[in-house]
């Protein structure tokens, strides 16, 4: 698959969705797992300039 089509395949959401998606995760922020998509998703929605509670490891 071309780097193109990857792109135009990948999944977008809004800033409010976004922020959503974060405020529902942000109470599994103690799971690694978590922590890391947590971080990402947190990138992205800094990137769109969406204003979000950072989480912090417990």
């Amino acid at each position: 698959m071309l780097d193109s089509q990857r792109k135009a395949m990948r999944a977008s959401v809004s800033g409010e969705d976004l922020r959503l998606i974060l405020r529902a995760v942000e109470a599994y922020g103690h799971n690694k797992d978590y922590r890391e998509l947590i971080d990402r998703l947190q990138h992205q929605a800094s990137a769109l300039g969406v204003k979000t509670k950072r989480v912090t490891a417990h």
